[in-house]
This record gives structure tokens, sequence and C-alpha cells, in this order.
């Protein structure tokens, strides 16, 4: 219980200090902001604090007291603030790093330097919003129908079970779409036909050809067409394609 309580503590001063998800990718810098926390909250030794974050204790001392030093690059970090805010947050660490190494009271910084402070007071540039490209994709025209077929492709006799899609093919004269229907009793293409375009003129052509070879009172049970499924038994020869 002792040791739940201590991983407990350990989470909460993660989170309240360092705004971490979890220990483990954490520097000696921040366990040791994160031990300051619950040692002095919560009382715990300091043996167990440490021993719960890996970090050794001369390596925890280390830190606590370079925590205490006063910053050597506070200077530099008003500078790198003011020189971004002056360019309204919309330029990088190399404009940024330039702006320093050629102003009026120019610094020898290095790309790395300015970085890393940017990074460690959340300085972030403002990129503009991209506009989306233009689509003419406008959304299918109404819902798509109930899956009958649930990836069953069997079919125990003739008409039961029909498939049908439009394919493409890119030939040295253009492109090629055939829409073949297919029975999936014994893999025969009742009908098919071929155009130049995908459109609802070729997928109709197809499923008008096959439902015409039918027998008099002869009805598929279900055809699927291009991921749609529509009933046949009414007679009815609606389909949704997708182009």
């Amino acid at each position: 219980m002792r040791q739940l309580e201590l991983e407990n503590d350990i989470l909460r001063a993660t989170t309240k200090v360092l705004k971490a998800e979890s220990p483990s990718a954490m520097t000696d810098r921040e366990k040791a902001l994160a031990v300051n926390e619950p040692r002095a909250t919560t009382g715990r030794s300091l043996r167990e604090l440490t021993g719960s974050l890996r970090i050794s204790k001369s390596s925890y001392e280390y830190q606590r007291a370079a925590l205490c030093r006063p910053d050597k690059r506070a200077g530099l970090r008003a500078r790198v603030r003011e020189a971004l805010e002056g360019a309204s947050a919309s330029r990088g660490y190399r404009y940024v790093t330039h702006a320093l190494r050629s102003g009026d009271d120019p610094v020898a910084v290095s790309e790395k330097a300015v970085r890393r402070i940017m990074r460690e007071e959340g300085l972030a540039v403002a990129y503009a919003k991209r506009r989306a490209r233009y689509s003419s994709y406008k959304g299918e025209i109404s819902d798509a129908p109930e899956n009958l077929v649930n990836r069953a492709f069997r079919a125990a006799a003739p008409n039961e079970l029909r498939l049908t899609d439009i394919a493409e093919f890119g030939l040295p004269g253009g492109k090629v779409h055939p829409s073949p229907i297919l029975d999936c009793f014994n893999g025969g293409l009742p009908a098919w036909s071929v155009g130049t375009g995908s459109n609802a003129e070729l997928a109709n052509s197809s499923l008008e050809t096959a439902c015409g070879a039918l027998s008099k009172g002869q009805r598929p049970a279900r055809t699927q067409i291009a991921g749609a499924i529509t009933a046949g038994p009414d007679g009815s020869r609606s389909a949704r394609r997708t182009a």
C-alpha cells in the first residue's frame, strides 16, 4: 500500500510540476523537480523518492544545486523572446539566430542554443492556415443500402447472388472501364459492358443486360454493386454505384 501511495505521489508531482505523461522519459533535472514537490508536501524520505524515480542521490543533489544557481542565459532568453515577438512569431530559430548575431549588440550564439531556449520557453512559430484543396466531391446522393452479402461470396444456385463493379485500365489510346457482372454460383459473367468513362450509364447498361437475360419470373436474390447491396425479389433494378 505504501508503494502504491508513493507511485501515486510521484505521478501527481509529475503532472503538477512538469505536465508530463510519465516519469520514464524525464531528464535528471525534471526528476529533481518532481522529487522536490512530494518531499515538501508529503514528508517522504529522499531515499524513497529518488529510488522510485531511478535517480541517484548525487545526481539529485547536483541538479538541486544547479536549480538554485542563477540562470546564466537569462539575458539571452529575453533577447530570443524579443526577436521572435518582433517578427510576430512568424519566423523560426534560424531567423532568430541571425537577428541575434547581426543586431546592434551582436551575440555569439549557436542555432542549437536558440532551439533549446525556444523549446524551454514554449516559443513556437505561428504558421498561417493553409487553404483546403479544391474537391468536386459533394458527397453521396443517397444513403448506403444495407450489406446483405456480408462477404459470403457463395451461392447455392444460379442467379442467386451476383457481384459487379467498374474497373479501370490504362491503354495507349486512353482509359477503358469494363463493368462485368459475376454470378457467384459458377463464376460466370451473365453480362458486361465497356466504356471510356465511369458513369451511371455504364453501370446501368450491364445491369439492364443481365436482368434482360433472366427467364420469365426469375429474380436474383441479391445483387452487390460496387460495395452496395440491392434487393432483387421485387424486380427493382435501382443501384447506387460509385465512380
